[in-house]
């Protein structure tokens, strides 16, 4: 889901003769903080046991950009939870070591609805976020008495659209900027080299569509310098060069805290988007610092006036959950050394339900909340198990909800929205399909439909020709293919939404829901 800001930035320029002229500049941009999930860096302080860690069921594994990543392992000595690193071999000499820059952490636990088998059994089967970026990497589970460590290699897609440039920092190339290309069908990166070149490959299918262009010093070779934003349509070969702004030392300083007062002792790096005018034009930046046991210093911009920054909490929340709740307060105005704490809101509560599509419990859909009697506090969500049930953590913060379930095209629900108190249980939805529907007793084929970055994969051993059709939510075939060896790919521009194929092989014939997120 896409979440757009527009920042608005008044600037009062005196005239001679004691009066002014208002000038506003207005700056509409992606929140592109949600779109830097894989970006936020974290460094739990209590370690977890977990071992015999795998990706795609490998040691090794070697991927594409944005490929599915299914991680799979065994928690020790009782554990119900594990830390997940993921470093970036920046000084590229293949070995893990204090050169390298952690760039991802997640939290998994045992039993969770995002545990594939959803029994605390001491193993764990399921996806993490997929990769933009082209890079050698390790993966790392922690263990109370070590680590499981392994490699990770994520190529750049097949593809002849690209975007390429130079990125400088004052006189000098800049060396491992992160330019990530942001569209609403995935997210696509490359960091510069040496020279300060970078290229970035997009899918064929992509072109005419717009991209956000960030860029984003994560590995802190250009100190004093930030990165930028800006946007193209897509053309097939574009050319784009950068110049990295050199901040005015204007610092912005605080500490990660929570509404108990505690303060989140952990390493981080924050990373936030703006807008500055210098001169008559806005530039639009972006700005970042490692947090040191829960405080932090970063030069920042003030610009010729002051300047305007959104705050995106929830890379902090997405690293933490189901801890913490964000805030919904994300406007910062920077005149000059400012002192800022990043306030999150602890989860010590929880609102219980369940989620039923005609009658019968349904897996995977997304219950969500919004606070009611203190509106600083941020949403939170969680997913159904396959029973239906749902476990959505909340802060006694706000003593009341709205909880709400994601309605998706295709259905209807009624109520679609219920207040709550922190501790309710029996928040039940009750949802009817309204497209169409699966036939009853069709027998299950062994041949497997699904999409992946907008690409429809077929796979499945037969000795038949199998016939594939997709259908949207209000009937209209949009696809029909036939497949002999029960395999195919296909690169299909359809939008976001949920499908359904209707699967022909030999006497066999089934029709499965299909979701597609590109």
């Amino acid at each position: 889901m896409t979440l757009d800001f527009e920042i608005t930035i008044s600037i009062k320029i005196l005239t001679n003769r004691g009066g002014g002229i208002i000038i506003n500049y207005s700056i509409k941009m992606e929140a592109f903080m949600k779109k830097l999930f894989f970006l936020y860096l974290l460094f739990p302080f209590v370690l977890f046991g977990f071992t015999n860690l795998k990706i795609n069921n490998s040691t090794a594994p070697s991927v594409n950009v944005n490929d599915s990543l299914t991680l799979t392992g065994n928690f020790q000595g009782g554990d119900t939870s594990a830390t997940i690193k993921f470093y970036y071999d920046a000084n590229q000499n293949f070995t893990l070591d204090s050169g390298d820059k952690l760039v991802a952490f997640y939290k998994i636990y045992d039993g969770s609805p995002f545990d594939f088998d959803e029994i605390k059994n001491s193993y764990y089967s399921g996806y993490i976020p997929s990769v933009p970026v082209p890079m050698y990497m390790f993966v790392v589970g922690i263990d109370n008495g070590g680590a499981d460590t392994i490699s990770l290699l994520v190529n750049h897609i097949s593809s002849s659209t690209t975007v390429s440039g130079n990125v400088t920092a004052g006189s000098n190339p800049a060396d491992k900027i992160f330019v990530m290309a942001s569209t609403d069908y995935g997210d696509y990166a490359a960091f510069t080299g040496t020279d300060g070149s970078y290229n970035i490959y997009l899918p064929d299918s992509l072109v005419g569509d717009t991209a956000q262009i960030i860029l984003i010093d994560f590995v802190g070779n250009n100190p004093g310098y930030l990165g930028c934003m800006d946007s193209l349509v897509i053309s097939g070969s574009d050319t784009k060069n950068y110049q990295l702004t050199f901040t005015d030392s204007t610092m912005l300083s605080g500490y990660i805290i929570d509404n108990l007062g505690d303060t989140l002792k952990d390493t981080a790096t924050w990373f936030i988007g703006g807008g500055y005018l210098n001169g008559t034009t806005v530039q639009t930046l972006t700005a970042q610092t490692f947090l040191i046991n829960g405080s932090y210093s970063m030069p920042i911009m003030k610009g010729l006036y002051f300047s305007n920054w959104e705050v995106d909490y929830s890379f902090l929340t997405d690293m933490y959950y189901p801890l913490y709740t964000n805030r919904k307060d994300t406007s910062l105005i920077v005149s000059g050394n400012t002192n800022f704490n990043i306030l999150l809101f602890k989860n010590d509560s929880s609102i219980k339900g369940h989620v039923y599509v005609d009658g019968n419990g349904v897996d995977t859909f997304e219950v969500r909340c919004s606070a009611t009697s203190d509106t600083v506090v941020g949403d939170m969500k969680t997913i159904t198990y396959s029973d239906g049930r749902y476990i959505l953590p909340v802060s006694t913060a706000s003593d009341s909800y709205n909880v709400f379930v994601i309605v998706p095209d295709g259905y209807s629900c009624s109520p679609s929205l219920i207040p709550a108190a922190c501790g309710d249980t029996g928040i039940n939805f009750y949802l009817t399909q309204t497209g169409i529907k699966s036939e009853d007793n069709i027998s299950k084929s062994s041949v497997k439909v699904k999409f992946i970055n907008g690409k429809l994969l077929v796979s499945g051993n037969s000795d038949k020709n199998i016939s594939v059709a997709v259908y949207d939510l209000i009937g209209s075939k949009v696809f029909e293919k036939t497949v002999s060896s029960g395999n195919g790919k296909f690169d299909l521009k359809l939008k976001n939404g949920v499908y359904f194929a209707e699967i022909k092989n030999g006497k066999n014939r089934e029709i499965k829901k299909l979701v597609n997120i590109r």
